[in-house]
């Protein structure tokens, strides 16, 4: 990795990788809303993502998790440039005891039975229909799946893949909980849709995890047998698509929308899909490198502490779990030695930054600071740090531009941006000048 491009692109996250030979490698593509904070179309700016990016001869996609605002930008981009990634990563689906994809199987039952206005029906239907939105897009040569313990290679450095485990994976109570309750409940109709729902939605599971052995790195399938499974796979979403109307005029849909739409459960689910997000680092022989990076998504607490005993003690570019939120902090960032943290988050949609980030003995790239309480009362946590790959002005605020470090936000709001564009005062480089030395690479 030579260098990096943070996106604005509201409470979402779209982050490019840059290598020596032309080589991109894109970690998510997504937004909240159809519009970004700036009045743009999210269309649009994925119209110019595509151009900015299009010189490069090799491009790599690697998707987190199928949340909205990390997923929505790549069918977008492939429905204009089918051909525009060589390779595309795709989360592999973790499995309970049983071998059920629990997160999928709550994505089938929300589709199914929620209105479309309830929040946990904008949640991971992504991961329903990636084959067919993406996959016939991209190609079945360009897919693979990725879980922990794959790698996977760009611009020469191998990269580890340490989360999500695959099975048996730990998923929380309450989600285990909404899956029986619900399936309990749709076993006591005696009707003939609903039975026939049950049983498609056991096909559909089934097929769906066959689809993604089929892609995965372990496979022995050739390119004919991956497309015959994600043709089946596609032919069964489409059956489900044409049951969902009369699904949610059956009198059980009122049942099944309450036991989702409660903030427990909508919550419950929410984490759990975050909390399976993909986790990567490069491999490393324990020197100090500019390519020691750690990507981890949306991950949830838990999610970083199975792998803490994986992680190192020092990274040069750490990405803030789940935009920097309060939900998302993870207590082992404070032990770790970081040269620059990046956290994209936006001011409507999502969690405010936690309050232990601007503390962090690292520089900071934010795409906004609207969500900072810290910026907002003192102005920019990075006033008084120096990057030394940029050799900054004694005492200003820190441009890391292409010549330096190699970090920037895009679009970006004036030549010199501050790294995250709000202004700092005089508290701001008070507190921040009495902090620890930070631990920079050579």
């Amino acid at each position: 990795m030579q260098w990096l491009d943070l996106h604005r692109v509201g409470f979402g996250e779209c982050i490019v990788l840059g290598g020596r030979k032309k080589e991109i490698l894109m970690v998510d593509c997504g937004c909240l809303g159809g519009r970004l904070e700036n009045g743009q179309l999210f269309s649009e700016y994925v119209r110019q993502l595509a151009h900015q990016y299009g010189r490069a001869k090799k491009r790599t996609f690697l998707l987190t998790h199928f949340h909205k605002d990390h997923y929505s930008g790549l069918p977008l981009l492939l429905k204009e440039n089918p051909g525009y990634f060589g390779q595309i990563f795709l989360p592999n689906c973790p499995l309970d005891e049983k071998g059920m994809p629990l997160l999928l199987e709550l994505a089938i039952l929300i589709e199914c039975f929620l209105p479309k206005q309830a929040v946990a029906a904008r949640m991971n239907v992504g991961a329903l229909r990636v084959f067919d939105q993406v996959g016939k897009l991209a190609g079945p040569e360009t897919l693979y799946t990725l879980k922990e313990g794959d790698h996977f290679s760009f611009d020469g450095v191998d990269y580890e893949v340490l989360w999500p485990r695959r099975e048996p994976y730990p998923f929380g109570d309450v989600c285990v909980h909404l899956s029986q309750e619900a399936n309990r409940i749709l076993l006591r109709q005696h009707h003939a849709r609903i039975a026939a729902f049950l049983e498609l939605k056991e096909e559909l599971c089934m097929a769906y995890v066959r689809c993604m052995n089929a892609f995965s790195q372990e496979t022995d399938a050739d390119e004919q047998e991956r497309w015959d499974c994600m043709e089946d796979l596609c032919l069964l979403v489409r059956d489900l698509d044409a049951m969902i109307p009369a699904l949610h005029l059956l009198p059980v849909a009122e049942r099944i929308a309450d036991l989702f739409c409660s903030q427990t459960s909508s919550m419950a689910y929410h984490q759990e899909v975050n909390g399976a997000s993909l986790i990567f680092q490069n491999c490393s022989d324990g020197t100090l490198s500019y390519q020691d990076i750690l990507m981890t998504g949306d991950a949830a607490p838990f999610s970083l502490d199975t792998v803490a005993g994986s992680l190192r003690e020092n990274y040069y570019i750490v990405k803030a779990p789940h935009h920097g939120t309060r939900s998302g902090w993870w207590p082992g960032l404070e032990e770790m030695g970081i040269s620059h943290i990046l956290i994209s988050n936006g001011a409507s949609g999502g969690g405010r930054v936690d309050p232990h980030y601007p503390s962090l003995n690292a520089l900071h790239h934010c795409t906004s600071a609207e969500s900072c309480d810290f910026a907002q009362k003192y102005g920019c946590c990075n006033a008084g740090f120096v990057c030394p790959e940029s050799m900054p002005q004694f005492n200003k605020p820190t441009a890391c531009l292409s010549l330096g470090c190699g970090i920037q936000i895009w679009p970006a709001r004036t030549p010199f941006f501050c790294n995250c564009d709000h202004e700092p005062d005089i508290t701001g480089y008070i507190r921040a000048k009495f902090r620890k030395k930070m631990r920079f690479y050579p």
